[in-house]
């Protein structure tokens, strides 16, 4: 009866497992717009860390801006309304003095 023999050698032995999981925070938290408007961007991954004051998502601002646009002519609009009333009202003094 023939034995074989074997010499043992030290090595490192590398095993690799997979497993499928989830990964729940302890911080979670709610995320409100402050405006409404639709989404044209977003600036995160789901489950990336995001800070406080981080821009996470863009919203498509064409209609802000044209109110932005028509507010501002309106203003303009009253402010030369106002300089015609007070025009009209340096002209009325004198005259009214007269009388």
């Amino acid at each position: 009866m023939e034995i074989e023999i074997a010499v043992a050698e030290f090595d490192l032995l590398y095993t690799r497992r997979s497993f499928i999981s989830q990964i729940n925070s302890d911080n979670e938290v709610v995320v409100e717009p402050r405006v409404s408007g639709f989404l044209v961007a977003r600036h995160y991954k789901k489950g990336m860390p995001v800070r406080k004051g981080q821009l996470i998502f863009e919203i498509d601002d064409s209609e802000y801006y044209t109110a932005l646009l028509s507010a501002q002519a309106a203003l303009e609009s009253s402010r030369a309304l106002a300089l015609e009333a007070k025009n009209n009202f340096d002209r009325a003094v004198p005259l009214a003095k007269i009388n």
